[in-house]
């Protein structure tokens, strides 16, 4: 392979292939290298056209919280805002005196009985589906219409701890476990294999949220840290340990806050609300 073109591969596999890559300054190299450069800039565009790639990933993590990555926040943030406002209460929105008066209808057990235990559950926003997390290191998801389990995820090697729908992307399910994994996996493909693993949190995971734009998720752990991650690329692209002044504690839960771009962190003490356009993640303790 000639030095200008294995240079070339060399720079674009260092940077997401997909992007389309226009500079200026190809001007200053000889046509030739022009050439070269456009065509492998092309074919591993259509190559890594539908699927994450490793070098993607690791530029990706490696780029962090990027320009790009708050603009995007910050446009879903602006884009809700406007919407939750003019959002009239639905008539049909449950009552105290409703809730209250609710009777358990049916009772499933869908993981193994070998290992007890339901560590954690989320309803599908539309369809009669519920996911569930076990203690036997599977997550189930339960199709209530037909009264029967239509999936069953298994490939963490602990507990699952956190599991969830995706609410834009049909199937799609995440789950977070003990293990210090987070998985993707397409419920709907009935293989029951995940189609991605997130790792590199520094403890046991407690819980996961999708951010409203569905491609991004927060990951809370068992160590006091909690991580921002990207769906695209199932990878960190930040982690961010205890507050300063604060004992590490576990974190329960967290979640994203669809309104604003701040997001509650459940803490065994003390609330935290984090503002991920601040630098170093300002943190509002109360």
């Amino acid at each position: 392979m000639p030095s200008e073109q294995g240079f070339i591969v060399e720079f674009l596999m260092c940077v997401d292939p997909r992007a389309y890559v226009v500079s200026s300054r190809l001007s200053l190299f000889s046509p030739s290298f022009r050439g070269v450069f456009l065509s492998i800039s092309s074919q591993l565009a259509t190559a890594a056209e539908g699927m994450d790639v490793d070098g993607g990933a690791a530029a990706a993590a490696a780029a962090g919280m990027t320009d790009a990555v708050l603009a995007a926040l910050t446009a879903k943030a602006q884009e809700l805002t406007k919407t939750r406002k003019k959002r009239p209460v639905p008539p049909t929105l449950a009552t105290a005196a409703d809730i209250g008066s609710y009777a358990e209808k049916a009772s499933v057990a869908p993981h193994a009985t070998k290992t007890p235990g339901i560590t954690c559950i989320d309803l599908h926003p539309t369809l009669p589906l519920t996911v569930s997390g076990g203690a036997d290191k599977t997550a189930c998801v339960f199709d209530h219409a037909k009264g029967q389990s239509v999936a069953t995820l298994s490939g963490h090697t602990k507990k699952v701890t956190s599991c969830t729908f995706h609410r834009s992307k049909q199937g799609l399910v995440l789950t977070g476990s003990a293990d210090k994994t987070v998985r993707l996996w397409d419920a709907s493909s009935g293989d029951g294999a995940a189609k991605a693993t997130i790792e590199g949190f520094g403890g046991e995971v407690s819980g996961v949220s999708v951010h409203p734009t569905g491609d991004y998720a927060a990951v809370s752990g068992k160590d006091g840290s909690w991580s921002f991650a990207s769906l695209n690329y199932a990878t960190v692209l930040e982690k961010v340990g205890a507050c300063l002044g604060v004992k590490v504690m576990t974190y329960l839960c967290i979640y994203f806050d669809h309104l604003k771009i701040l997001f509650p962190v459940i803490h065994e003490e003390l609330f935290e609300v984090h503002d991920l356009t601040f630098p170093l993640f300002f943190s509002f303790l109360t």
